[in-house]
């Protein structure tokens, strides 16, 4: 699959209305700072009910993204920011099938060899092979993730695309993804330097604010200045990129 003609046809369709891209991830973006504003106040309960309600937010993307990779993007404004959370009792039934397939096939085995070098180390001296063992053990558990991430990333976009819902979906998106892992692996390098330059804003503004702000504040305001970096430079045409290799991937296996 050549990535570079995907972003390439991104770029085109966003170029259409990237105005109506940029507006609702930026929305979407400071939407999930929300639940942190209430991380360490007396109502720290109502940024777990936000998290909760804020689960399917990111549909949004999915969504918007599908319209672009069809050449509807006239159509985009910035109340499909929302359409995720509107249809939040439609949508959780899937989301939380993705999220026991990712747990299933990466977490599980992870808290198994946990517990096994818990019980190993109880009462016996932990030699040098072991330690390696394990850090060996815990990056090919890291890859397992990654890998299992990857398979369900067409859940939604199936959802969308073709009604497909809960595990049929997930099944599907990760029959989909075979021979298609490195492709989306390869898509996701593209962005790294913009990635990286997000992370080091957030992680640079943190270490600035937090030397005359409370810890929390820093935390929120470095995260919204990433954000707004995001919003700006690379997120919308990822957004638009990701539904344009579904695209790729479902006219191949379909057609």
């Amino acid at each position: 699959m050549n990535i570079g003609l995907i972003k390439t046809r991104a770029k085109e369709e966003l170029n259409k209305n990237k105005e109506g891209m940029i507006r609702v991830v930026l929305i979407i973006s400071l939407l999930s700072v929300l639940p942190t504003l209430f991380s360490d106040t007396d109502y720290s309960w109502i940024g777990i009910v936000l998290s909760i309600i804020f689960i399917p937010l990111e549909f949004a993307f999915v969504y918007t993204g599908l319209h672009y990779a069809t050449g509807c993007a006239e159509t985009i404004n910035e109340y499909d920011s929302l359409v995720g959370v509107k249809n939040w009792f439609k949508l959780i039934g899937t989301y939380i099938c993705r999220y026991i397939y990712v747990f299933a096939y990466s977490l599980l085995p992870g808290l198994f060899f946990g517990f096994c070098m818990s019980f190993v180390m109880t009462g016996f001296q932990v030699d040098t092979i072991l330690l390696i063992l394990a850090v060996v053990f815990g990056i090919i558990l890291c890859f397992v993730a990654i890998g299992a991430f990857f398979k369900t990333t067409l859940t939604m976009y199936l959802y969308e695309d073709y009604g497909l819902k809960n595990m049929t979906a997930v099944r599907e998106s990760s029959r989909l993804m075979k021979g298609h892992v490195g492709d989306l692996l390869r898509l996701y390098l593209s962005f790294l330097p913009w990635i990286i330059l997000h992370v080091a804003i957030m992680a640079g503004g943190f270490y600035f604010l937090q030397q005359g702000l409370p810890q929390t504040v820093a935390v929120i305001v470095s995260g919204i200045l990433g954000m707004l970096f995001a919003t700006y430079t690379y997120l919308p045409l990822f957004n638009v990129s990701l539904a344009v290799f579904y695209k790729e991937i479902v006219y191949h296996a379909y057609h």
